[in-house]
Parts: structure tokens; sequence; C-alpha cells
């Protein structure tokens, strides 16, 4: 279990390494080009893992070997809450996990699509996986768009958020 482990540990490790290496060594001046003319040292990981043929291939074919145990792990962890037994209410810890183990599984998957499918290629498909990993990682339903600039602290008075 533990060389399982550092496997699914080490290979986007591996993968993003040798994606900035490659983009470094073999397509540096237009990986680190902007259309702003920004100055910069490093290429963007979206530059690195998606604009650049054998970068592209390095992280696809590491993300889908990662995706494997990354299911597999989600499924032994549903599992393992599932056979709980003592525990209160199991009808409704039962109906709380398997809700909570689909959000997982539906992350991975928009996760993977998001990977493989570049917006480039089918756009609408990217941006519906986009949305959807996002929807994930922010249940309340704000957007990115509905934050606050970092510059600006959220302030709260009488009970709101401002």
């Amino acid at each position: 279990m533990r060389q399982f482990l550092w496997f699914t540990y080490i290979l986007p490790c591996f993968a993003l390494y040798s994606c900035v290496s490659l983009s470094l060594m073999k397509d540096f001046e237009k990986s680190i080009h902007t259309h702003c003319n920004v100055s910069k040292f490093l290429p963007s990981i979206s530059a690195s893992i998606g604009d650049y043929e054998p970068q592209r291939f390095i992280w696809r074919l590491c993300f889908a070997l990662d995706s494997i145990p990354r299911y597999i792990i989600a499924y032994l962890q549903l599992n393992h809450l599932l056979n709980r037994h003592h525990i209160d209410y199991p009808e409704c810890y039962t109906l709380v996990q398997i809700t909570n183990s689909t959000f997982h599984f539906l992350e991975l998957t928009f996760l993977l699509l998001l990977t493989y499918i570049s917006s480039n290629e089918i756009k609408w498909i990217h941006e519906c996986s986009f949305d959807k990993v996002e929807a994930e990682k922010n249940p309340v339903g704000k957007s990115r768009e509905g934050l606050q600039p970092l510059d600006q602290p959220n302030v709260i008075l009488n009970g709101q958020l401002y």
C-alpha cells in the first residue's frame, strides 16, 4: 500500500517538473511570452502542460495514470465509511456519505475532462468542466467574479459582509 500511495503522490510531481523543464529547455521564448508583454522568468503551468507537444502528452498520460489510484482510493474510502456500525442515525449517515462520494467522483471526472479536453479543442466541454470543478470547490454559489479583490478587505457590519 505504501508504494501505491507513493506512486499516486510522485507521478503528478514528476509530470509537472518534466513539463516545466521541457518548456524551459525547448520552448523558452514562446512559453514565457504574454500578450501584455510582462517579463517572466518561468512559464505558467497552463502553458507548460497544455500548449506544446511533448509536454501536453506527458501531462495527459501521467494524469490518466494518476486518476486510476484516485478513483480506487475514493471507492475504498466510501466502503470504509459505509461499513461503520457504531454511529447514530445510520440511514442518514449512509445518505450523506453516498452524496459526498458522488460529488468526489464527479470532481475527479470533471478534472479528467478538464485535462483531456483543452479550451482550443472543444471549448464548451472545457468550460463546463471548469465550471463544475469550481462548483465543487465552492458549493455556496459565489463565483470568482463576486469575490473582493485582495487589496480590499471584507468588512462585516451589522451581520452583513461588505
